[in-house]
């Protein structure tokens, strides 16, 4: 490691990118500003790497982001692998296992093993650690004193449904309030107002792994603040569910010391996931309860589904997005559920599949707060999400997930009973391998013969389906967003925000003829550079997953048009098997997402009950010297209207041209420099 002069270099009280800086002097830049604001609280660690979620057979080692800070002397990469060997002694908690990992020999049927371990030494929870994230790069330690409150939004004012944009401390320092952008300070910290009247009742969280140093600080904060308001000991209840080898615990003493406080108070209670090889849980979602303060009946949830997993380098360095639910109203359990004058909550769908996916962990205990208020009816008010429904996947086998669920809710739909031709317009991060499928003398593509003919809303019939080639038909096309090479040689941080795309088509054969077959299809597109993003962003490729039914562009004048949807599917599942299921297997994963229809939708035909697509770049970088599109009297763009849908590209897709190449982490890329001047692998 190559020593920094400090007493060349001034010290900045705040990080900003700039594409002209080398990357030493980027290194130095953030090191200064993390140290400077946080500390020397930084640990120095090896990698680790996971099989990744939505690769069934990823067992290599991401260098995208490995060297990124190599020369820096202050701020070091984390350590995941030498867990410091400080026993806890006597901590007086439970936690709750379920054992995914066995089968029955006769029904190789999952068998769910419910225990309680005794947490006598929390460096247990750190056994077999994994990180989907790649090196934690940039991992800083924070307090509840000194959380970063310079960039955080106004008060929350968003009673309404909508997706934003996940704020990087890369790319958007220089805004400080968009009404298209929401960060960790707005989901964990935004009080309801300055009166105080509503803290935090109850946390659920959910994903697929957890970075405590970068999210425990927050969950801190709204401990304390919960206490500090109603100047009691009661204190929130803090539920957290993840997958053994993904909950990295405080690197910062301090931290770590409160976090087993609150083990030992019972108010922090894990429910560890134990899953198969190449499975994942995988779903990423925050469910609050949060209690007036008044005595009064004024209670509500809200629910957050962010793109990114609960670690600082995921959730900054590639593009991410998080949809909320707006305020959900909690009823009193004396509300009349007879008198329709009084509001009583409509029946939702929203409500009865969130609840499904909650029931299938089969650990009532651990939920049964939750489920109880899910339960009783009227008691949750889930209108406003009427042009919404949650779809998911679980492995457990009782219930109806995956793509059979997703097409349980399409069938309510007519999207295919007329002539017009449609387009599935996929974009993931990862794609996994060809199905298998004895019966037929090829393999099979999720993509084309699942997804395709699944989202045209034909009745599903298993193998039929596939015999029937709906593909020949052309009414229905398939087209795929995914990176090209291209796209992170022009990205503002290079190859270092590869590292959570996966597609290993050079792996094998199967995989290769799949890949040249989209390409001869030219079935693959490239992220579409917003005509309004700002010079001070650049363009990054997104971390999310957006499944969605359109025109096809031949119904259009021109691709720049083609900005009506059917319905918009935002999800955490990738384009696998894994994540959806396939004919003769059911999910293997935990995924959610929720699905946005038109406003008043009855059958999806009519032009003026569908979506219409904007990029959410340009609504937040409308003028080229970076300010924001509302300041600018060319906003136009409501972030809660109920037919606007959000997303991180523009609809004018652009096709893979004859040297682009889908970004592949098996590969070499030694012909041309990233913006930051390196080759890949870094």
């Amino acid at each position: 490691m190559n020593n920094i002069n400090n007493n060349n270099h001034q010290q900045n009280t705040s990080f900003s990118y700039n594409t002209d800086l080398s990357n030493l002097e980027v290194r130095k830049r953030v090191a200064d500003h993390w140290n400077t604001k946080y500390g020397n609280d930084i640990k120095k660690s090896k990698p680790c790497h996971p099989s990744g979620p939505e690769d069934e057979k990823n067992n290599s080692t991401n260098n995208a982001t490995r060297k990124l800070i190599n020369n820096s002397t202050q701020l070091e990469i984390i350590e995941t692998n030498n867990i410091e060997n400080n026993k806890t002694n006597n901590l007086n908690t439970n936690k709750i296992v379920i054992d995914l990992t066995e089968e029955d020999t006769n029904t190789k049927r999952k068998k769910r093993k419910k225990r309680k371990e005794n947490i006598n030494d929390l460096t247990l929870l750190e056994e077999n650690s994994k990180q989907h994230t790649p090196v934690s790069i940039l991992k800083y330690t924070v307090t509840n004193n000194n959380i970063d409150k310079t960039q955080t939004q106004k008060s929350d004012t968003r009673n309404l449904p909508s997706m934003y944009l996940l704020r990087s401390i890369y790319y958007d320092r220089s805004i400080s309030f968009s009404k298209y952008i929401i960060d960790m300070h707005d989901i964990f910290l935004a009080y309801e107002n300055n009166n105080n009247s509503f803290t935090l009742d109850e946390l659920w969280l959910f994903s697929y792994q957890y970075e405590l140093d970068y999210i425990f600080p927050y969950i801190d904060s709204m401990i304390g603040n919960a206490v500090c308001i109603n100047k009691t000991s009661n204190k929130p209840l803090i539920k957290i569910v993840y997958q053994k080898g993904t909950f990295l615990l405080p690197s910062n003493i301090d931290l770590k010391i409160k976090y087993e406080k609150y083990l030992r108070e019972n108010i922090i209670q894990l429910l560890e996931i134990q899953m198969k090889p190449y499975t994942s849980h995988h779903s990423k979602m925050i469910i609050q309860k949060w209690k007036s303060n008044n005595g009064g009946s004024n209670d509500f949830l809200k629910i957050y589904i962010p793109s990114a997993n609960f670690t600082f380098s995921e959730s900054n360095l590639p593009r991410q997005m998080c949809w909320y639910s707006g305020k959900l109203p909690i009823y009193s359990k004396t509300f009349d559920t007879g008198d329709i004058e009084t509001n009583t909550p409509a029946p939702s769908n929203f409500k009865k599949h969130l609840l499904d996916y909650i029931e299938s962990y089969a650990n009532a205990s651990f939920f049964k707060s939750l489920i109880t208020l899910l339960k009783t009816p009227n008691r949750v008010d889930f209108s406003s999400l009427k042009n919404y429904d949650f779809l998911y996947s679980t492995v457990n086998p009782k219930y109806l997930s995956g793509y059979r669920l997703m097409n349980t809710l399409l069938n309510r739909h007519n999207y295919n009973g007329d002539a017009v031709e449609k387009e599935l317009i996929v974009q993931v991060s990862s794609i996994g391998a060809p199905l298998k499928k004895k019966s037929y003398n090829r393999n099979l593509y999720l993509l084309d013969d699942i997804l395709v003919p699944l989202y045209s809303s034909e009745k599903l019939n298993d193998d039929p389906l596939v015999e029937n080639g709906f593909l020949s038909n052309s009414k229905f096309k398939g087209k795929l967003i995914y990176p090209s090479v291209t796209d992170f040689l022009k990205a503002p941080m290079g190859y270092y925000s590869s590292g959570w795309f996966h597609f290993h088509y050079s792996r094998s054969a199967i995989s290769k003829s799949m890949y040249s077959n989209w390409i001869k299809e030219k079935s693959l597109f490239k992220f579409n550079d917003s005509k309004k993003r700002s010079l001070k962003c650049g363009y990054t490729p997104s971390h999310t997953k957006f499944y969605y039914l359109r025109p096809s562009k031949d119904n259009c004048k021109n691709e720049e048009n083609n900005d009506k949807m059917y319905w918009c599917l935002f999800t955490s599942c990738n384009l696998s098997g894994t994540a959806w299921g396939t004919y003769s297997g059911l999910p293997r994963n935990y995924e959610v997402g929720v699905i946005q229809y038109p406003s008043n939708d009855k059958d999806g035909r009519n032009s003026d009950n569908m979506l219409t697509h904007r990029c959410i770049f340009d609504c937040v970088y409308g003028n080229s010297d970076g300010s924001c599109l509302e300041t600018s009297t060319s906003a136009t763009t409501n972030v809660q209207d109920e037919n606007i849908a959000l997303l991180p590209f523009s609809p004018a897709l652009v096709p893979y041209d004859n040297k682009d190449m889908a970004f592949c982490q098996d590969e070499q890329y030694v012909q041309v420099r990233d913006t930051r001047g390196n080759f890949y692998p870094i």
